[in-house]
This record gives structure tokens, C-alpha cells and sequence, in this order.
């Protein structure tokens, strides 16, 4: 039996997460910038840290956790996210990024909401599909692009980059909850 192409996985992912994401952080009935992207980065963050925890891991939700491969995943998914915004024609100005001024507060949810909020879609979506943790992470680092682009006419993009890569820094650096063990872990 042939394996299946990773890549067409992460495609599918991509599409998947993207929409998912629009469909269900509607706030307001409109769709709300900051809460979107921030939310799409937390979810990266937070799918990329389950891939590398180890399953007897004792941090309790919340806890801060430093991993040395953290900084390296971190660094993997604003490769993504940088690859995402060149596609759509976008070329980042990080001295100008550096400047700019995105607290995470301007999302309508926090990392705990929005774990708590997307979740269940994010785990229920790598157990169908099956898509690990790892690929999950870089889809959604993906999609965070396709909507900074989308967004930037309400949030100027370099805002939007910086807001991003604090949601991602936030939530790879805070425990999740546990998952049970029939989960993709890697």
C-alpha cells in the first residue's frame, strides 16, 4: 500500500484550518482581525509543542515550558509563515516589523480561550486525517500568512507579522492540556 504524500497532507490541512478557522471566530458576526491571526498562531504554537513533548509529560496546562527545540520549531514556522506572505507577494521588512506595536491583547481571546475553543478541532482533525502534531503546526503557521494577506487592509501587515509571532512565541512556551495517547504525537 502506497503511503500518502505528506505534502498533499499539509495542502489539505492548509485548506482545512483556513476555513475552519473563518467559520468559527466569527465575534460579533463579523470576522475580527487580531483574533484571527492571533488565534491561527496560538494554534501553530500549541500544535508544535504537543509534537514535542513527550507523551509522560508532567507540565500541568499552563505551566511555562524552555525546550531548546522549541526555539528551532519557532523558527521553523516563521519560515512558513515568511513563505506564505513571499507567495502572496509579500517581502518582510523585519527592522520596520521590529517598530511596530501588536500586543496580544488586541485579540478578542486568549491563549487559554482559544485553546480551549480550537482544540478540539485541531485533535479531532489530526486523529481523522491522521496529520501529526508537527504538520499541523506548519499548516496552521501557513494559514497565519494566507490571513495576515487577507487582514491587511483592517491590520497593516507588519502589525499582523508581529501579533503572529507573539501568539506563536506565547503558546509554544505554555503547556497545553494533555492529550490521550491515541494522538499523533510527532
Amino acid at each position: 500500500m502506497a503511503q500518502p504524500d505528506p505534502r498533499t497532507n499539509l495542502s489539505e490541512a492548509v485548506d482545512f484550518f483556513n476555513t475552519v478557522l473563518r467559520k468559527l471566530l466569527v465575534i460579533d458576526g463579523a470576522q475580527h482581525p487580531e483574533t484571527l491571526i492571533a488565534s491561527a498562531a496560538r494554534m501553530a504554537g500549541t500544535m508544535a509543542l504537543r509534537s514535542l513533548l513527550p507523551a509522560d509529560s508532567t507540565f500541568a496546562p499552563g505551566d511555562s515550558v524552555q525546550l531548546e527545540e522549541a526555539d528551532e520549531f519557532g523558527a521553523r514556522m516563521e519560515a512558513i509563515l515568511n513563505s506564505a506572505l513571499n507567495a502572496l507577494g509579500h517581502t518582510l521588512d523585519y527592522d520596520a516589523i521590529a517598530r511596530e506595536q501588536a500586543p496580544l491583547e488586541l485579540s478578542r481571546m486568549n491563549l487559554a480561550q482559544t485553546r480551549e475553543h480550537l482544540d478540539p478541532v485541531y485533535l479531532n482533525y489530526c486523529r481523522l486525517s491522521p496529520l501529526t502534531f508537527e504538520t499541523a503546526a506548519l499548516a496552521s503557521a501557513f494559514v497565519t500568512g494566507i490571513l495576515i494577506h487577507d487582514c491587511r487592509e483592517l491590520l497593516p501587515l507588519n502589525r499582523g507579522v508581529l501579533l503572529a509571532l507573539a501568539a506563536m512565541v506565547e503558546s509554544i512556551r505554555t503547556a497545553p492540556r494533555p492529550v490521550d495517547t491515541t494522538t499523533p504525537d510527532s
